[in-house]
């Protein structure tokens, strides 16, 4: 072990670190100057790093991939900073990560993530719903819709059933993003705006979401209490290379998971998950489960997105538990035998279900340029009891 000298260190700061004695835990205990001890699981607090490599300093989006931390994850040598506020860990899988220590303290104090019972029905989705999977019975080719032929009535209809719709023929700007949503409901202001702009030149927001890389399937709103009910793109300007819209069914993904794992299921109905969203002069942080039930238990939501959330606290057993069910979920909407990728042209809308469907983007060059926005559930709820 390394480490370095105390200097009046305060009484809520480390003095020393110890390893688990190859039980097999993979724990690590925290020594308190104020004689307090913690035990915490080794993938946990590696899960919870704050450096650089870790975590994206403005936006606090998580840079650690959760899922690639090994289960047998033991400490390999730590150094502390002289007053015993930091410490700095090398892990076995040759991966350090470092760690504010008050923050730890009052994470690992706080009262836990307790799940809570929920009642599951047998059928898991109404008898309207179709799920899909990019190797199902569905031909995922839809038709393109039209406004000018009332395409908004279908459109409806569509997203209801599947998820998702595309509309052909909208008008540029945002008095087409306006045409192309009122059938479902109206547009939703956020920190984003009403219409909003996506694009990799847009800098007034620092977001995973405004690049060039790939992005994985996720769903948006983890850290509003009323995450957007639908999302809609308008694609603007198109040139260059890759650029498809990704689609996952997570509806489908958790009928595959109560078929693989019931138990991971249940527990991912009943653990809260905070997500948080950060930018000067915003700190937004919701929670709740991955699968989010009704009152006659069926699946109404599903919450993926591993980039937003925020640090929490689970007992260790319930962690390991935990983290074994969130991964099966994360690998069953990564699995790209069930994604539906999109390609874009200028004039062309998606609209879809941000309850049900995981969206993601492929890397890409040249121009790629949207106007956006957001939708209440509520609204299309009330839309679909009317088409």
């Amino acid at each position: 072990m390394s480490e370095t000298a105390h200097i009046h260190a305060p009484p809520d700061r480390l003095s020393a670190l110890l390893a688990s004695a190859g039980d097999g835990s993979g724990s690590v205990g925290l020594h308190f100057c104020d004689g307090r001890f913690i035990s915490l699981g080794a993938r946990w607090l590696r899960d919870h790093g704050d450096d650089v490599a870790s975590l994206d300093a403005d936006t606090l989006q998580r840079k650690t991939d959760t899922f690639a931390i090994p289960s047998d994850l033991s400490l390999v040598s730590y150094e502390l900073s002289q007053n015993g506020g930091r410490v700095d860990i090398v892990w076995s899988d040759d991966t350090t990560s470092g760690h504010d220590v008050t923050a730890l303290r009052r994470l690992t104090t706080q009262t836990p993530m307790v799940p809570m019972a929920m009642t599951v029905a047998e059928s898991l989705v109404d008898a309207s719903t179709v799920t899909w999977d990019q190797a199902g019975d569905i031909s995922h080719a839809v038709p393109f819709a039209s406004l000018a032929t009332g395409g908004g009535s279908e459109m409806v209809q569509r997203v209801a059933a599947t998820g998702w719709a595309k509309l052909s023929d909208v008008p540029a700007g945002e008095d087409g993003v306006c045409q192309a949503i009122a059938p479902l409901g109206y547009v939703r202001h956020s920190i984003f705006g009403g219409v909003w702009t996506l694009s990799a030149e847009v800098d007034a927001h620092r977001d995973s979401a405004y690049e060039t890389t790939f992005l994985g399937p996720h769903t948006d709103g983890t850290y509003s209490h009323d995450a957007p009910g639908l999302q809609l793109f308008s694609c603007q300007e198109r040139d260059g290379t890759g650029g498809a819209s990704i689609l996952v069914d997570g509806f489908a993904a958790v009928e595959r998971l109560r078929e693989v794992d019931e138990q991971a299921f249940v527990l991912l109905t009943q653990v809260p998950i905070p997500g948080r969203y950060v930018e000067p002069g915003v700190s937004l942080q919701a929670e709740r489960p991955a699968i989010r039930l009704n009152s006659g238990g069926q699946v109404v939501q599903v919450s993926f997105n591993n980039l937003d959330r925020a640090p929490f606290w689970l007992p260790d057993g319930l962690w390991d538990r935990f983290m074994v069910a969130y991964g099966l979920l994360r690998d069953l909407v990564c699995d790209e035998s069930t994604w539906l990728r999109l390609p874009w042209k200028p004039g062309e809308v998606l609209v879809f279900d941000n309850w049900r469907l995981l969206h993601g983007r492929d890397a890409f060059t040249g121009s790629r340029r949207f106007l956006g926005c957001y939708s209440n559930h509520e609204d299309f709820e009330s839309a679909q009891r009317q088409s």
